[in-house]
């Protein structure tokens, strides 16, 4: 239930704005007044995302490097490893 009462104060030409606006969605001025602030939080959750988003796939990226780095530093030590195996065992005599 709607009880709390908002006054602002706009120019007879947004206010001409504000009614074609509401009649030609089939609304109540207020409603159109409602629906366009909940559409405006919208357009902010929106770009928050947006940021997130960018950020969370920088941080991505940045994983995706260190653990490709971290993949080769695994094959190195594991080559360095076979070789001083070879290195090690008795070598036959021809």
């Amino acid at each position: 239930m709607k009880t709390r009462r908002l006054t602002i104060l706009v120019t007879p030409e947004e206010r001409a704005a504000v009614s074609a606006k509401a009649v030609a969605l089939g609304v109540t001025d207020s409603e159109f007044v409602r629906r366009a602030v909940e559409a405006y939080s919208d357009v902010e959750e929106r770009e928050a995302l947006a940021v997130l988003a960018r950020e969370v796939s920088l941080a991505a990226g940045k994983m995706r490097a260190d653990l490709e780095e971290a993949r080769s530093a695994v094959r190195d030590a594991l080559e360095h490893n076979r070789r001083l195996r070879l290195d090690r065992q008795p070598r036959k005599a021809a």
